[in-house]
């Protein structure tokens, strides 16, 4: 059988090397002309020549003067420094908002709990009404686009939850239609597990992970999977659901129709049910039987023993279905993050024993876990490194107005 060759035609070539200079900028932020032709091994020329394209287009500008090998100036080049990124996670009981610069450093942020509302339609209202505060504040021209980290199973070509636990409503509807007939901006609508892996792969862990494994556990739990360095969704957008993995087929049966799913072991509200039973047999600690998630697990974090003993067969939940994607993945690194990592390194310590019990040996000893840097906004960073990661793969299609050529 012969083989399928597919060409490149002139433009694809030059996006794609327009592309290449652009990520180049963001990882040096000021870089010179010939630094940038020795790291994307173009031409001098080439470099020039896209350099002032992107110049002519307000994406790069001239920094002035920059020290190069042989301590030799040279102008420096740097992306727009003006331009923004607005992230929103989405979430069952609240939205939080967030103003980021093309570096990913969080420069604003707004939290709305929205627990007496039941009706997605008004928390959208709701949300549209930050965004338009937000975008008030701000030069609108100067906001690259919307990221919006949301709850699964989200289907990527619907634009729509397939189901949010305990939240029934969102499934009927087209977020990204909504926020685009509102705002016009480029939107981009991501899994918020997917989003935590895109944070901790634009701005988190330093060492160069070809894959890896993001674990979001609160009152659901995802896994956003990187493979070969880029983030794997799989074939409609619902890979890294390992809260709806069944680890107990005789199980108490999830609003997903599954029996014995993950998340029914080891969610917060889980946590939360586990704590009361125990705090309120335990003289000393009936008054605080009522303490939220967040407080509990920052109790874990502190060596607090009621809450250590609710936490234990949670993070051992959370283990069982951990090995089950490691066994399928195979990946280099862990990362925990979302409000079940406020545990912090105890999670790690309970986790690490499951695994080190049911896993081979090599597979156990190759395997790092960490706790995420940005710990329970990691989906909040994401949010805005979705928007970056369209950015950098195709900068043009950002422009509001482009010059001809």
């Amino acid at each position: 059988m012969k083989a399928q060759v597919q060409g490149y035609n002139l433009d694809t070539v030059k996006q794609n090397n327009i592309s290449l200079v652009v990520r180049l900028l963001h990882r040096a932020r000021v870089c010179s002309r010939v630094d940038l032709s020795r790291e994307a091994g173009l031409s001098q020329a080439s470099i020039t020549h896209i350099i002032s394209f992107l110049i002519e287009r307000g994406i790069v500008f001239e920094t002035g003067s920059v020290e190069g090998k042989m301590g030799r100036l040279s102008i420096g080049v740097s992306l727009n420094t003006n331009y923004k990124i607005i992230g929103i996670r989405l979430e069952r009981d609240y939205y939080a908002i967030g103003l980021f610069n093309i570096w990913g450093e969080l420069l604003t942020k707004f939290d709305d709990y929205t627990y007496d509302i039941h009706e997605p339609h008004y928390v959208l209202e709701h949300l549209i009404h930050s965004i338009s505060v937000m975008l008030e504040a701000n030069t609108p021209s100067e906001i690259l686009g919307i990221g919006v980290a949301l709850p699964g199973p989200f289907i990527s070509h619907k634009n729509k939850i397939e189901i949010m636990s305990g939240f029934p409503g969102w499934e009927d509807i087209d977020i990204a239609a909504v926020l685009r007939e509102r705002f016009p901006l480029p939107i981009f609508l991501e899994h918020n597990a997917n989003c935590g892996a895109l944070a901790e792969l634009w701005y988190g862990v330093k060492k160069n992970y070809r894959n890896a494994v993001v674990i979001a556990a609160d009152v659901g739990v995802g896994s956003g999977i990187i493979i070969d360095g880029r983030l794997y969704r799989g074939a409609i957008g619902t890979s890294g659901e390992i809260g709806h993995m069944s680890i107990d087929y005789n199980g108490p049966k999830c609003e997903c129709g599954n029996r014995g799913c993950l998340e029914l072991y080891c969610s917060t509200k889980r946590l939360q049910r586990e704590y009361t039973l125990i705090a309120k047999k335990t003289p000393g600690y009936e008054a605080f039987s009522q303490k939220d998630s967040k407080e509990i697990l920052e109790a874990v974090a502190q060596g607090d023993s009621v809450a250590r003993a609710a936490f234990q067969p949670i993070a051992e939940a959370l283990g069982y279905g951990i090995v089950n994607i490691i066994n399928v993945i195979n990946p280099d690194i862990v990362i925990f993050s979302d409000h079940l990592a406020l545990a912090g390194e105890y999670l790690i310590e309970i986790v690490r024993s499951i695994l080190h019990a049911r896993l081979l040996p090599t597979i156990f000893c190759e395997l790092e876990l960490k706790i995420s840097s940005f710990a329970d906004d990691c989906m909040l960073y994401g949010a805005s490194a979705l928007v970056l990661d369209k950015f950098l793969e195709q900068p043009l299609d950002f422009l509001k107005d482009t010059p001809n050529e």
